[in-house]
């Protein structure tokens, strides 16, 4: 979920929330992920291509199952 070193995880158990499942390896790049679902379950269509690259920096969006979908950068 997060890098490794990132505080963001002890700050959600601080304020009461569920601390995010982490897995951590060194590989020299950071990954972060989000599940989405929309309130009636259909998927948005694309707005654009599913991969977006951006310098150094990737964007990926991918419908996935029971109407949701994931965007990962």
């Amino acid at each position: 979920m997060v890098g490794a070193g990132v505080a963001l995880p002890g700050w959600l158990q601080d304020i009461g929330g569920r601390r995010p499942d982490e897995e951590l390896e060194d590989v020299g790049f950071v990954y972060f992920q989000r599940t989405f679902r929309s309130a009636d379950g259909s998927v948005p269509p694309l707005m654009g291509p599913p991969q977006i690259h951006s310098g150094t920096i990737s964007s990926v969006t991918l419908p996935a199952d029971n109407g949701t979908w994931r965007s990962s950068w």
